[in-house]
């Protein structure tokens, strides 16, 4: 089958590779890749700013069906349209894994980086990683999973927004836009910021559902820009999702005192 792969650290080093098709293990299962996404995670691979352990196929945002089932796996049969979670191996008796949290486990080896990963014909994955994607939704739009539980569990789960929030979001990606639809269902009233690099983001921010944009490089004094879209009141969360330090810079300014700081990448 054919596979992109990390062929060794350094920045490059990728290549599309002929390689042998998996085989599932006895609790494992092997997924014919429909859909996957490139992650940011991805392009630090690329520049081998990510740890990998090559050669390895990159590549974790993925959706598809399953085509192999291990002897040990019940509750799955060919054809199952699934994801899965990014994680291949954990310890399972470190503190984070005891606790439930074993996307922590400094053990961890994830798939796209240190196990082969979705960037080919066929994944394989523990049947116990498997997630069931619901007949109205489409594949492509499945493979979108990962990002999007990350941002749920930022925006709702860890930073608690709710209705009637100001919200400010800096960084008009992936999460970025993925942070203002959740923001909105929940009831905020959500304003994103962008540079000049990201006019046509933000013009998709618009599109879906921001209240307002600012590109911060045409504004003078981003306080007072903020504080007269909110009605003369600062952010009560702010969610910095660009990765710059002049973001987190302007995030901190724009926020009242007493508002939560969310941080996601």
């Amino acid at each position: 089958m054919l596979a992109i792969r990390k062929l060794a650290r350094g920045i490059g080093n990728i290549e599309v590779k002929d390689v042998p098709k998996p085989s599932a293990g006895p609790d494992q299962v092997i997924i014919k890749v429909d859909s996957a996404g490139i992650c940011g995670t991805d392009l630090h691979i690329y520049l081998d700013e990510f740890e990998t352990h090559p050669p390895v196929t990159i590549g974790h945002e993925v959706a598809g069906r399953i085509v192999e089932i291990g002897t040990d796996v019940t509750g799955w049969k060919e054809g199952d349209r699934v994801t899965t979670e990014t994680y291949f191996y954990t310890c399972g008796r470190c503190f984070d894994c005891r606790r439930g949290r074993r996307n922590l486990c400094l053990q961890r080896r994830s798939i796209g980086s240190k196990q082969d990963g979705a960037f080919a014909e066929f994944l394989l994955t523990p049947a116990a990683n498997l997630i069931r994607i619901p007949d109205d939704l489409d594949l492509e739009s499945a493979a979108l999973t990962e990002p999007l539980a990350c941002v749920v569990h930022g925006v709702l789960g860890t930073a608690g927004v709710r209705a009637g929030d100001n919200v400010v979001i800096a960084g008009p990606g992936a999460i970025g836009l993925l942070a203002l639809q959740l923001s909105k269902v929940a009831g905020a009233s959500v304003l994103m910021i962008g540079t000049d690099q990201d006019l046509e983001r933000l013009k998709l921010a618009e599109e879906l559902g921001a209240d307002q944009v600012i590109n911060v490089q045409e504004v003078s004094n981003i306080v007072e820009s903020v504080t007269d879209i909110f009605g003369g009141n600062c952010a009560d969360l702010v969610i910095e999702c660009s990765g710059a330090s002049a973001a987190a810079k302007t995030l901190t300014d724009v926020a009242r005192r007493g508002a939560r700081f969310c941080q996601m990448r």
